[in-house]
């Protein structure tokens, strides 16, 4: 048995934009299991250990999940409706992201630097794409982002005791 699905959003009062899948009908499955499925790829998103979040044309944040503002140390309130240059350390870095994004690149493993709410920086790994609707239009960004803090200390601080 095999299942297509639709992505698509919808709007959250509380959250925001949250990412909605939708598993075509293919006549083998029943209403209660496309709802698992859903509440399953739901509970995946929002609880992935890996930071994602999307990003409007504007540049507004329009939805979080929990490892994204954990990374940060921030609450839905504070970081979801902003604009993302706001966390980013280098403003050139978020500007060429966003260039390239709205270009339609891909981007894979661009390197960044957020601020913290405490103010402390994390060095970031970032993978993204745009999600266009059918005539081409930006609706937002796909947005995954990786800690690389630590690694990147241990990267220096190896550096250090090699010279």
């Amino acid at each position: 048995m095999t299942t297509d699905v639709q992505t698509s959003t919808v709007r959250s009062k509380k959250r925001g934009i949250l990412p909605f899948v939708r598993p075509r009908r293919n006549g083998d499955m029943s209403a209660a299991e496309f709802a698992l499925r859903d509440d399953n790829l739901r509970d995946f998103i929002e609880n992935a250990a890996v930071g994602i979040h999307f990003v409007g044309p504007d540049g507004v944040i329009l939805w979080a999940n929990r490892a994204e503002m954990n990374l940060l140390g921030y609450e839905p309130h504070e970081y979801i409706g902003r604009h993302i240059a706001e966390f980013h350390a280098e403003k050139p870095v978020i500007q060429e992201i966003l260039r390239r994004l709205s270009a339609g690149d891909k981007l894979l493993e661009c390197p960044s630097r957020l601020r913290c709410k405490d103010g402390s920086l994390r060095d970031v790994l970032i993978d993204s794409n745009v999600h266009f609707d059918e005539d081409g239009k930006f609706l937002h960004t796909r947005c995954m982002t990786r800690d690389v803090t630590e690694s990147r200390r241990t990267q220096a601080a190896l550096s250090q005791e090699i010279e």
